[in-house]
């Protein structure tokens, strides 16, 4: 019984080392012909793609095979296969791409660069290359596939890996599929993908590039201005000059010089910038709305000059801008608002007209205070119904009710500005 036992345990031995998996050299190889045989038929040998994986990730663990040429571009050939697997998946049910490697592409590329590096025959250069003219067109589309899924590092970085291949095989005499448009395109989208609030990419590289090669897309320069403006305002304002004079037309390079003058308080500048504005997209209620508010500033600095034909004059576009941005959008709660606020304010620069007549009981001062008080409960009667439209579309901004509540205490009605006084103490507590 004990011979038996022991004849047993040997055998068993023997079958355990006929079964060990293979490392090295060999298993780099099995792992290549398992990823042929996927190739013939990937419907029916589907398994054989993840066999070759993982004989690629054993054999990669000997040194020998780190420094073969052959072993990296087999390797790269497995990523790629699995690269593709990912983006066939990804185009036949986009939410398949939830959750994948979005880095088997890149993986798929280091491994061919590394292969092109060790190589020392030509075949070996040649694989490796071959490897390369695979790979550009899957990092592009992996690319795509992680912007879709806001993956922004690996998009990124996907789009760049496709400029450096690109530049690899033209620097190996090669043919490369990314000609000069795609090579722009790739650009911008790689720069779209940077500029993305939080992407975590330092994209200023490729940005600097762009400008310096002079790439025709008006997008680049708007995205130096947005990306230089906080970290470097002379550059940002230096890229969106050069980018205002190239394209003197492009909408978004205006509104970006809008929001600059905005940003430095540059009022006067703003009306001719705004009525361009006003040109190019003449229903967009917000371009009105931002006009009406600068006519509006500037209302109050020509009242604080004392200049009354310019504070009049600035009064009147104020009022005609913020009311075209409602014809444009009835629901513009902020231009609704800055009516309303622009004949409340009028009525309360009357108002202290009123007080420095002090205690003059003249007869011309009393007939002036006369006047001037019902030119003010006329204007504080002009400014409701706009507060009151405002109050409709927006009924829990503090803003107007804050306004609604010193509207009624100034005519008097002050049942209705406690009403408005308690809304805003519970909105305050919400």
């Amino acid at each position: 019984m004990k011979k038996t036992i022991l004849l047993f345990v040997a055998v068993f031995g023997l079958f355990s080392a006929a079964i060990a998996q293979p490392t090295g050299m060999k298993a780099i190889n099995k792992a290549s012909r398992a990823l042929s045989t996927f190739n013939l038929d990937q419907a029916a040998n589907a398994e054989k793609l993840d066999q070759a994986k993982e004989l690629m990730m054993t054999a990669f663990e000997d040194s020998e095979v780190q420094a073969s040429s052959k072993a990296h571009s087999i390797k790269g050939n497995i990523l790629a296969a699995l690269a593709n697997k990912t983006i066939n998946a990804a185009i036949l049910d986009p939410a398949t791409a939830k959750g994948a490697d979005m880095t088997t592409a890149l993986q798929a590329y280091g491994a061919f660069q590394k292969g092109l590096e060790l190589s020392v025959k030509k075949f070996e250069k040649k694989e490796a290359l071959k490897g390369l003219v695979k790979v550009e067109q899957l990092l592009e589309n992996m690319g795509i596939i992680a912007y879709q899924n806001q993956q922004w590092k690996d998009a990124y970085d996907s789009f760049q890996a496709t400029l450096d291949a690109s530049a690899a095989l033209v620097g190996a005499g090669e043919n490369s599929v990314v000609d000069a448009q795609k090579k722009q395109d790739i650009i911008i989208n790689a720069l779209s993908v940077g500029a993305q609030e939080g992407s975590g990419v330092d994209f200023t590289p490729m940005l600097e590039m762009a400008i310096s090669e002079d790439i025709d897309n008006a997008a680049i320069y708007q995205i130096a201005y947005n990306t230089y403006s906080e970290k470097d305002k002379e550059k940002a304002i230096k890229y969106l000059e050069m980018g205002r004079e190239k394209y003197p037309d492009n909408a978004g390079l205006l509104f970006a010089e809008i929001n600059r003058y905005i940003s430095e308080g540059k009022l006067e500048l703003l009306i001719d910038k705004l009525k361009q504005a006003i040109e190019k997209e003449p229903e967009n209620a917000t371009v009105y709305g931002t006009l009406g508010n600068v006519y509006d500033q500037l209302y109050t600095k020509a009242n604080e000059a004392n200049d009354e034909a310019k504070a009049n004059d600035y009064f009147e576009n104020a009022k005609k801008y913020y009311m075209l941005a409602t014809e444009k959008d009835p629901n513009s709660f902020s231009s609704y608002y800055g009516v309303g606020a622009l004949y409340f304010n009028k009525a309360a620069q009357v108002g202290k007209e009123l007080n420095a007549i002090g205690n003059d009981f003249s007869d011309a001062a009393i007939k002036k205070y006369d006047a001037l008080k019902a030119e003010m409960q006329e204007l504080y009667k002009e400014s409701f119904p706009y507060l009151e439209s405002a109050e409709k579309i927006n009924p829990e901004d503090p803003l107007i009710l804050k306004a609604l509540q010193e509207y009624y205490v100034r005519i008097g009605e002050m049942d209705k500005s406690n009403t408005y006084k308690q809304k805003l103490e519970a909105l305050r507590q919400k």
